[in-house]
């Protein structure tokens, strides 16, 4: 600076500039602005925690439809045949002790994160579990959701191909399935949440089809309850479990929140409207078809809208199914958008939209190399099972027992 700055402080009463306090000027600092506080040290945001601007935030009615329609994916159009396999006729009171489980999970979810609600959940593993341990479980989560996308995506290839299009290249699929699941998963949080919103009013005409089959259906299929004992109930508890995943997004979803005390009902209420869909369609099929027969369809859901006759359209079955790959988008871009944000945290990205185009090309990449037929989907989709029963239901619980043991641990030496 030269000589005519400093005449010009003279000029100003000895200030750097008119309106500075002559304190700050004497001292060569600035004094705080106004009706400003300066903030302590220990109050300043730590790695990991979450600065939820407006267009990050949730509604409480966008994180219920949000892990709602995340949950009704795949597993509603199999399930009658699953559950009947291990459970039979009985099948819906394994659906009920699924919905507990499900939402006891959800709750040890959301007791971990409201001791850390200002911390994304890879600032949650690492408070909980230390650094390198919470960053190599962020790191299988990643590879969870990930696994997640490509197996709905094929299930899904799978089930258009044989209903709908039988000789289109499964390549081409893949590719026109993944365009509108990349331009969403790149959205911020706020603008998939209203798409959960669309969809679930887009959609809501299409449960109440399965009633026309009711004409045809006979309610003494149903009997009798528990004929076989209780083992078999509780053998089709881990089929039950499977269609009610879609719930853990809430680990990602909690920080948010705009209000963060109705976490949980949120879960709960995600549950019980998945539980209503997935109990009126068992109970449905078993009624329209019985037991035997529900054990050789493969997709019972949609041998129930066969029924369905109009006289404009011939199979109604293929119309739903071309309205149902709107629901899976929700299904595959909240997945997608989870592993991408767990890529962000682990490389310091800016923001998750390139991880997307990441994961994008990777499963492109296979869907070139790889084009698995029905029988390896079922296969895959059956090991898959045992790993995200494990994410979903026994990660929480092992969370929270390292939570309390840690808080136990800090008692103790106090």
């Amino acid at each position: 600076m030269g000589v005519p700055y400093f005449r010009s402080i003279r000029r100003n009463g000895g200030q750097f500039w008119p309106g500075c306090p002559k304190e700050a000027s004497a001292t060569g600092r600035t004094a705080p602005l106004q009706g400003m506080t300066r903030k302590p040290i220990h109050q300043v945001e730590a790695k990991g925690d979450v600065m939820s601007t407006p267009s990050q935030q949730l509604s409480h009615k966008q994180y219920i439809f949000y892990m709602y329609k995340t949950q009704i994916g795949i597993g509603v159009l199999i399930l009658p045949n699953v559950l009947t396999k291990a459970a039979g006729n009985s099948g819906w009171i394994s659906l009920l002790l699924g919905w507990m489980i499900a939402t006891a999970s959800g709750y040890f979810m959301i007791q971990v994160m409201k001791r850390h609600p200002g911390q994304t959940f890879d600032g949650m593993l690492q408070a909980v579990l230390g650094k390198w341990a919470g960053r190599t479980v962020l790191a299988l989560w990643v590879a969870y959701t990930a696994c997640t996308v490509a197996v709905v995506l094929y299930t899904e290839v799978n089930i258009i191909q044989i209903w709908i299009l039988r000789d289109m290249n499964q390549l081409l699929l893949v590719l026109a399935l993944l365009i509108p699941v990349y331009r969403l998963a790149r959205c911020r949080l706020q603008v998939q949440g209203r798409y959960a919103e669309f969809v679930y009013i887009f959609t809501f005409w299409m449960p109440p089809l399965v009633l026309f089959s009711l004409k045809e259906a006979h309610a003494l299929n149903l009997l009798p309850i528990a004929g076989d004992g209780l083992w078999p109930i509780l053998n089709g508890i881990r089929a039950s479990l499977v269609p009610f995943l879609g719930f853990e997004t809430a680990f990602l979803l909690y920080p948010h929140l705009q209000d963060k005390t109705k976490a949980f009902k949120g879960v709960l209420a995600a549950n019980s409207l998945s539980l209503l869909i997935y109990i009126f369609v068992f109970l449905t099929s078993t009624m329209y078809f019985s037991s035997e027969e529900l054990r050789t369809y493969l997709w019972p859901t949609l041998q129930l809208l066969k029924a369905v006759t109009m006289p404009f359209i011939e199979r109604f079955e293929i119309v739903f199914l071309a309205y149902y790959i709107i629901l899976v988008t929700q299904t595959l871009s909240a997945y997608l958008f989870f592993a991408a944000s767990g890529i962000q945290s682990l490389i310091g990205s800016k923001d998750h939209k390139r991880p997307v185009v990441l994961l994008i090309v990777l499963l492109i990449g296979v869907a070139w190399i790889w084009k698995p037929t029905l029988e390896e989907m079922e296969m895959v989709s059956g090991g898959f099972d045992t790993v995200s029963i494990g994410m979903g239901y026994v990660f929480p619980l092992l969370l929270w027992c390292c939570w309390e043991a840690r808080r136990m641990a800090k008692g103790a030496l106090r």
